[in-house]
């Protein structure tokens, strides 16, 4: 098969970017030709590991028959395209995202189109149905739980886990990642400036550990876009935790010459080791990448307690807290909540719930397997094609 997949640049350690990258190498080692078509801006076709990556140009352009990602379908002529996006990002309906119909696009070239979404985000909007209807050949989602929404609208899906990187070690080791002070850590990894990421969550739960804790060294680290310091900035001077300020650290301001936006395996593997614990509380965004790797690395993760988490995370709930979101979706910039919980202690106390003891084993189940994932969109793609 000639297989494009339409998304984050391969050569990103993004999860997103990751996430294509690991499916695509495996796919190519089974003898597929395999394609990156990216909205990055790349400029000329260039290759990662042998599989060639075009630049699509903007998003909104896609449709336009002179467009850059029309010229790659010439180029290309795959069997089938993976659309690996957002979910709202797939219907042209959705004002919130690019307005473009990519099925017609792509049958065009007599191509298949499978919607991949990355995340799972509740609750879905209404505009989906549309989608999964209408908008693709073949809809892949990330849980059971997801499938069991899209089957509602139509019978041509299934879904596939994320893989957990087994290149991740809990190791021992000397110094600290990006020169970090001591005391604990706490990690939180992604962009985390809106609604999705439910940042302001995360800075309540980690105040209310401090307040609780008394602990004078500890800090929270966070991966993340230099566009979201001033978001952050001001949920921090919101929630009245200006003298904490210097506890949150952000991963692309550990040093004046380097952004540290996406992480290298090491610099990943580094963090989960000298993290404490490590926290994801989405409101609404269910993506479980770098959850489950910490959770298979036996460090205890506090989560937003969601269908999506409850069923990935099932395998490693030893390790996992799962915290309450239900009092601030759909008000979700409910501040007030937020600052008499973290004042209070009460429904974000959640740090009694898991033991914080590290140097588990790594464990892998077979389900989160990236050869037995790539294997079973192999067969997905060919019984589309």
């Amino acid at each position: 098969m000639r297989i494009a997949f339409f998304g984050d640049y391969i050569a990103l350690t993004t999860a997103y970017g990751q996430n294509i990258y690991r499916l695509a190498k495996r796919l190519k080692a089974r003898g597929h030709e395999v394609y990156n078509i990216t909205p990055s801006y790349i400029g000329l076709p260039i290759t990662v590991d042998g599989i060639y990556v075009y630049s699509s140009g903007p998003e909104a352009n896609l449709s336009v028959q002179n467009g850059s990602f029309y010229h790659a379908m010439e180029k290309i002529q795959p069997d089938v395209v993976v659309h690996h996006r957002d979910n709202w990002h797939y219907t042209p309906y959705n004002s919130s995202g690019p307005q473009y119909h990519l099925l017609p696009l792509v049958h065009e070239f007599g191509a298949k189109l499978v919607n991949y979404t990355p995340v799972e985000s509740y609750p879905l909007c209404v505009e989906m149905e549309n989608t999964y209807a209408k908008e693709g050949d073949f809809t892949i989602t990330t849980t059971k739980y997801g499938l069991e929404y899209v089957k509602q609208f139509t019978d041509h899906a299934d879904y596939l886990y994320h893989g957990i990187n087994e290149n991740l070690h809990r190791v021992e080791y000397e110094g600290r990642p990006f020169e970090l002070p001591e005391g604990n850590m706490f990690l939180s990894i992604g962009n985390a400036n809106n609604y999705r990421k439910m940042s302001p969550l995360l800075l309540a739960m980690f105040l209310t550990y401090l307040r609780l804790s008394g602990d004078e060294k500890a800090y929270l680290f966070l991966q993340m876009q230099p566009r979201d310091w001033y978001a952050l900035d001001s949920h921090i001077h919101t929630l009245g935790m200006e003298r904490f300020k210097d506890r949150v650290i952000f991963s692309s301001k550990t040093s004046p010459d380097e952004i540290h936006y996406a992480l290298t395996d090491q610099q990943l593997n580094l963090l989960y080791n000298a993290a404490t614990a490590y926290i994801t509380l989405p409101a609404s965004e269910g993506f479980g990448m770098t959850a489950l790797e910490a959770a298979a690395l036996g460090l205890p993760t506090f989560v937003t307690d969601l269908p999506v988490f409850r069923e990935i995370l099932k395998p490693f709930q030893d390790h996992v807290a799962f915290v309450p979101s239900q009092r601030i979706y759909p008000t979700v910039w409910n501040f007030e909540w937020l600052a008499d919980t973290v004042a209070g202690g009460g429904e974000l106390n959640r740090w009694n719930d898991v033991k914080l003891l590290k140097k588990s084993p790594m464990h892998v189940p077979p389900e989160y397997n990236w050869d037995n994932i790539a294997l079973k969109l192999e067969r997905i793609l060919e019984g589309v094609v």
